[in-house]
């Protein structure tokens, strides 16, 4: 409802703007108000460190477990084969392979990664602002907002959505680069985008839209034809495509019902699209976090916020092209992951939105420029920025709880059965798969347990996971989760 009513106050309000090719950026700031337009970047930076310390969850213990005894022949493999037969993200494996031979298993080093990651992610949407003709403090805040936003807590606080974080932070600095050589004719530099999309692509398959945002930069922005150039970039997509199609046997990625989930398209997506993805990315609140009320209070100022801004705006024709393009980044970039879009209100899976999110700060920061008064100008962005901060502190807590609660549950386990004989097998009972909208030992129980003990011959499933008829598994530990306590307890075996 906020995403259609935000959406109808801008067609009103910019349907009476002049379109102008003058621009209505005011002249840049003079003074001791420099620093402010830099104020996300401090605040953003101070809130993501509070997850440094954070614990492994889910799907990190099968990449850790890959890395520790997998290293570069793993590596190989996943060149030659992918993952699973359903991915090619070689970059992404081999980032996280090199975090464990620099930290081995301590979870701060993975998390300073992502956060360094996130930063430099920052960087290129500074430089591409810049790039686009707007200011550097214009810039400045734009990329301020994108280091601030709730909704990028799954992927900057969560190790195993380290793949996302290297899609964008190499094909942000892709399209720098690409637009940078344009304006100097520079092969060098156009040489450099196209190896760092390739690069991209093998970090996560949405790096694979570039040419579609590529094209937006030049014919909406920039208002130049260079079919040549494009075509390269094309070229580049359709060779590392094909190379993935040609090891995968396929589209693969998430197959439903013996159909890749991304090429099942149904009416559905246009809503998804076009309001509730794009509301997630603008609000990005976990609303199964507690204290509910908090996320209540805080969207509500942030609504209002963001509606009084796109009505105080003043846009012209260069701001209005610019806004047009973050629209169109933030709708191309969830093409591929259309299927997760409908982000439940847990943020569940709003790693998708990590890529968009970009599109939707560069529309904010429109919106901010186009306030001529720059006192007023300065209140909305230091409300924004502080409103995100209280959001990202929010989801963190989520990540913090669960995150925890992981650690506790496996140090509880080796409590209950200090010494497993060899080759145990243990069988949980009534384990959530989420806490609180963050994935619990989703997978990689058996990788976790060889965390924990150290060992590599114990595993681990799920008693839902036991086929009727099955042999009853030998050295089988039961352990049953208890909902209300939130504990594990010892059911039968012999610890």
């Amino acid at each position: 409802m906020a995403t259609v009513v935000a959406c109808a106050v801008a067609i009103v309000r910019f349907r009476s703007t002049p379109k102008s090719a003058e621009s209505v950026h005011s002249p840049t700031p003079a003074g001791g108000t420099r620093w402010i337009w830099w104020m996300g970047w401090i605040t953003g930076t101070l809130v993501w460190m509070t997850m440094l310390n954070y614990y492994f969850i889910s799907d990190d213990f099968p990449h850790l477990h890959t890395a520790r005894v997998g290293g570069l022949s793993e590596l190989w493999q996943l060149l030659r084969h992918g993952q699973a037969g359903a991915f090619l993200r070689p970059l992404g494996f081999a980032s996280i392979f090199a975090d464990y031979a620099v930290w081995g298993p301590w979870p701060a080093g993975f998390h300073l990664t992502n956060l360094v990651l996130h930063l430099t992610s920052a960087g290129a949407v500074y430089a591409l602002v810049r790039q686009l003709d707007g200011n550097v403090h214009q810039a400045a805040a734009t990329s301020s907002i994108f280091v601030a936003m709730p909704i990028q807590v799954e992927t900057v606080a969560w190790m195993g959505a380290r793949f996302d974080l290297l899609a964008l932070c190499l094909g942000a600095w892709s399209v720098v680069l690409y637009v940078w050589s344009g304006k100097r004719s520079s092969r060098i530099g156009y040489a450099a985008a196209l190896a760092l999309y390739v690069l991209a692509m093998l970090s996560k398959e949405v790096a694979f839209t570039l040419p579609i945002i590529l094209f937006a930069v030049d014919l909406c922005v920039l208002r130049v034809w260079r079919p040549l150039r494009l075509l390269g970039t094309v070229a580049a997509g359709a060779i590392v495509f094909g190379y993935r199609f040609l090891i995968l046997g396929g589209l693969a990625g998430y197959i439903n019902q013996g159909t890749p989930e991304a090429a099942q398209v149904s009416w559905k997506i246009f809503p998804t699209l076009l309001i509730r993805a794009p509301a997630q990315t603008w609000i990005g609140l976990n609303w199964t976090q507690p204290p509910q009320l908090e996320a209540v209070v805080l969207a509500s100022i942030l609504i209002g916020f963001v509606v009084v801004l796109i009505h105080q705006a003043r846009l012209k024709s260069p701001a209005l092209r610019l806004t047009a393009f973050g629209a169109i980044w933030m709708i191309t970039t969830l093409l591929p992951g259309h299927f997760l879009a409908a982000i439940s209100p847990s943020l569940t899976n709003s790693r998708v939105l990590y890529l968009p999110s970009v599109g939707m700060a560069i529309m904010l920061g429109q919106f901010l420029w186009g306030i001529s008064v720059r006192l007023l100008r300065m209140m909305f962005f230091g409300g924004v920025i502080a409103l995100y901060g209280v959001g990202v502190l929010h989801n963190l807590a989520a990540w913090r709880w669960t995150a925890n609660l992981s650690r506790d549950t496996l140090e509880t386990i080796k409590r209950l059965a200090p010494s497993p004989p060899p080759n145990a097998h243990f069988v949980f009972s009534d384990l959530p798969d989420t806490e609180r909208g963050v994935f619990f030992l989703r997978v990689g129980l058996s990788e976790s347990l060889g965390l924990v003990y150290g060992r590599d011959d114990l595993t681990a499933i799920r008693d839902t996971e036991i086929t009727p008829g099955s042999a009853r598994p030998e050295n089988a530990i039961r352990m049953k989760w208890s909902k209300e306590t939130q504990t594990m307890a010892l059911v039968s075996g012999d610890p």
